[in-house]
């Protein structure tokens, strides 16, 4: 491990108030003595690295707008109730 690094990425509201989100990541070095990067962040899909919006404010947005919503932000087929999650 190298280090550590704080995020604080923006996501949804809660019940009309915004929740502060921090993320203490770990920081690693690569052992790939030919990598360009040498040392990279944490991540998981929600969040990716780089981020500042979770991915679900993000496909919350991406709704909203008159943009088209990539199939990748869009409810499951089998959702209860249909464009909620």
């Amino acid at each position: 491990m190298k280090g550590a690094a704080t995020t604080r990425p923006r996501d949804l509201l809660y019940a009309e108030r915004r929740l502060e989100f921090v993320w203490h990541k770990r920081r690693w070095w690569c052992r790939e003595v030919s990598c360009p990067r040498k040392s990279f962040t944490e991540q998981i899909p929600q969040i990716p690295a780089g981020a500042r919006l979770t991915e679900r404010l993000r496909c919350a947005a991406g709704r909203r707008s008159a943009m088209p919503v990539p199939p990748s932000c869009r409810p499951p087929a089998t959702s209860i109730c249909p464009g909620r999650w």
